[in-house]
C-alpha cells in the first residue's frame, strides 16, 4: 500500500503520464487571440473514464491564470469515456467548451456544474449514450447546446429544466426513439430545435407547446406516422417545419391553423410529397395539396371513436351474461317447485330480465346521442349512417376549394398582367431616359468643341500680344 501511494505522489509531482501501466494525460496548451480570448487546447487521454484528477498540466502565459481561461477546445489525439469534473473546477469562468470526437460515452452530473458562465457547449461527434438528469442543472446562461452525431437514446425528462436562455438545441443524428411530454417545457427562449435523423415514432401531446419563441423545428428522417395539432399547440412564431422522409399518413388540419408556418417540407411521406414554401400566400392551395392527409386524419379519428363505442357496448353486454343466466336458473327452479305457480314465476323472471337490460338500453342511448335519430338502432356499425352526408360535405368543401383556387389563379393572372404592364412602362421610361442622356451628352460634346475653339482663339490672341510685346522692345 505504501509503495502504491509513493508511486501516485511521484506521478503527481513529476507529471508522469503513466500510472500503474495506464496512459493518462490531462494537459493544456495555452494561447490567446482576439476571437476567443485566453484559451486552453486540451489534450485528454483517459480511456477508463477516471474522474479523480487533481491537476491539469501546462504552463500559463505571462500574468495569466486558470481564472482567465474563456475557451476550451480538444486536440485531435484526445480520447476519454467521460468528461472529468476538474475541467470546470479549474476553469470555472469559461464561456465556450468544444470537446469534439473524443469518444465520450456519458455526461455525468458533475461534468459541467462548476461552469456557471458557460454559454456555448459543443459535444458533437462523440459516442454519448446517456445524459444524467442533472448534467446541465447549473448552466443557467447556456445559449447553445450541440449534441449531434452521438448515440443518445433518450433525453431525461428534467435534463433541460434550467435552460430558460437556450437558443439552439441540436440532437441531430442520434438514436432517440421516444420523447416525454415535458422534456422541452422550460425552453421558453428556444429559436431552433433540431431532431432530424433519429428514430422518433410519435410526438406526445403538448410536447412543443412551451416553445413560445421557436422559429424552426426539424424532424426529417424519423418514423413519424401521424401529426397531431395538440403536439404543437399555438405557436405563432413557428415558421419552418421539416418533416421530410418520415412515414406520415395523416395530419390534423389544426396544425396548420395554429402555427405561423411559412415553410413546410413533407417530401417523401405517405400522404404527401411536397415542399411547400410561403404558405401564407397560398393557404388554399396548400390545403388542396394536403387534403389527403387531412381526410386520413378525420378517418382515423372516426374509426377510433367507433372502436371505443363498440368496445363499450361489448363490455356492457358481457357484464349482462351472468345476470341472465341467474334469472334463467331462478325461473327453472320455480317451475320445478310447483306447477301451479308457473305463470307468476315466469312473469317475475321476465320482469327481472327487463330490469337487468334497462341499463344497457340507457347506456346505448347515452353513447349514441350525437348520432341522428335514425342511427340509434343498436347496430354497432353506426358509421355507415353518416357516410353519405360526410361524402357530400367533403364534395362541397372540394367545390369551394376549387372555386377559391380559380379565383386565386385569376388574381395571379391579373397581378401578372399588371406587373408586365409596369415592367413595360419602366422599360419605356428607361429608353426615354437613355435617349435624353444621349442628347445631353451630344449637347455637351458640341459645347465642349465650342469651348475648345474659344480657348484656342484666346491662346492665339495671347501669343500675338506676347509677340508684339517682344517686337516693341
Amino acid at each position: 500500500m505504501k509503495v502504491n501511494n509513493l508511486i501516485l505522489v511521484l506521478a503527481i509531482i513529476f507529471n508522469i503520464d503513466s500510472i500503474y501501466g495506464q496512459n493518462v494525460v490531462l494537459r493544456c496548451v495555452y494561447s490567446t487571440n482576439l476571437l476567443n480570448g485566453y484559451r486552453c487546447d486540451l489534450t485528454i487521454i483517459n480511456p477508463n473514464g477516471l474522474n479523480n484528477f487533481t491537476v491539469i498540466n501546462g504552463t500559463h502565459l505571462f500574468l495569466r491564470t486558470d481564472s482567465h481561461v474563456r475557451y476550451i477546445t480538444s486536440s485531435s489525439e484526445s480520447y476519454t469515456m467521460n468528461i472529468p469534473s476538474i475541467i470546470c473546477e479549474k476553469f470555472s469562468n469559461t464561456t465556450t467548451i468544444e470537446l469534439l470526437g473524443m469518444g465520450v460515452q456519458k455526461i455525468d452530473e458533475d461534468s459541467f456544474k462548476n461552469c456557471k458562465d458557460l454559454s456555448y457547449l459543443d459535444l458533437k461527434d462523440n459516442n454519448i449514450k446517456t445524459i444524467d438528469e442533472n448534467s446541465f442543472k447549473q448552466n443557467f446562461v447556456l445559449n447553445y447546446l450541440l449534441l449531434w452525431f452521438n448515440k443518445i437514446t433518450e433525453i431525461p425528462d428534467n435534463s433541460l429544466a434550467s435552460q430558460h436562455n437556450l437558443l439552439v438545441l441540436d440532437f441531430e443524428s442520434n438514436q432517440i426513439s421516444n420523447l416525454t411530454e415535458n422534456v422541452f417545457k422550460s425552453l421558453i427562449s428556444l429559436r431552433f430545435l433540431y431532431l432530424e435523423n433519429n428514430l422518433i415514432e410519435e410526438l406526445p401531446k403538448n410536447i412543443f407547446t412551451g416553445l413560445s419563441n421557436v422559429l424552426t423545428i426539424r424532424m426529417d428522417n424519423n418514423s413519424l406516422k401521424i401529426i397531431h395539432a395538440d403536439s404543437f399547440g399555438i405557436l405563432p412564431t413557428l415558421n419552418t417545419v421539416n418533416l421530410a422522409s418520415n412515414q406520415i399518413e395523416a395530419i390534423d388540419e389544426r396544425f396548420i391553423d395554429n402555427t405561423g408556418i411559412t415553410t413546410l417540407n413533407l417530401i417523401n411521406n405517405e400522404c404527401a410529397n411536397s415542399n411547400i414554401v410561403d404558405i401564407t400566400l397560398s393557404r388554399l392551395l396548400m390545403r388542396t395539396m394536403l387534403s389527403q392527409c387531412f381526410r386520413n386524419y378525420e378517418d382515423i379519428k372516426l374509426a377510433s371513436t367507433t372502436t371505443t363505442i363498440t368496445t363499450t357496448v361489448t363490455t356492457t353486454t358481457t357484464s349482462l351474461l351472468p345476470s341472465t343466466a341467474s334469472s334463467t336458473t331462478e325461473s327453472s327452479t320455480a317451475q320445478t317447485t310447483t306447477e301451479s305457480s308457473t305463470p307468476q314465476t315466469t312473469s317475475s323472471t321476465a320482469t327481472t330480465t327487463t330490469s337487468t337490460l334497462s341499463p344497457i338500453i340507457t347506456e346505448s342511448t347515452t353513447i349514441d346521442t350525437n348520432l341522428p335519430p335514425e342511427c340509434v338502432t343498436g347496430n354497432l356499425d353506426e358509421r355507415v349512417c353518416n357516410l353519405e352526408d360526410e361524402n357530400q360535405a367533403t364534395k362541397s368543401k372540394i367545390d369551394v376549394l376549387t372555386e377559391e383556387n380559380k379565383k386565386l389563379h385569376s388574381k395571379i393572372n391579373y397581378l401578372t398582367s399588371k406587373f408586365e404592364e409596369k415592367i413595360e412602362n419602366l422599360e419605356n421610361k428607361i429608353e426615354a431616359v437613355s435617349k435624353d442622356k444621349w442628347e445631353i451628352e451630344e449637347e455637351l460634346r458640341n459645347q465642349n468643341k465650342i469651348l475648345i475653339a474659344a480657348v484656342r482663339e484666346l491662346e492665339n490672341q495671347f501669343f500675338e500680344i506676347k509677340g508684339c510685346s517682344c517686337g516693341c522692345r
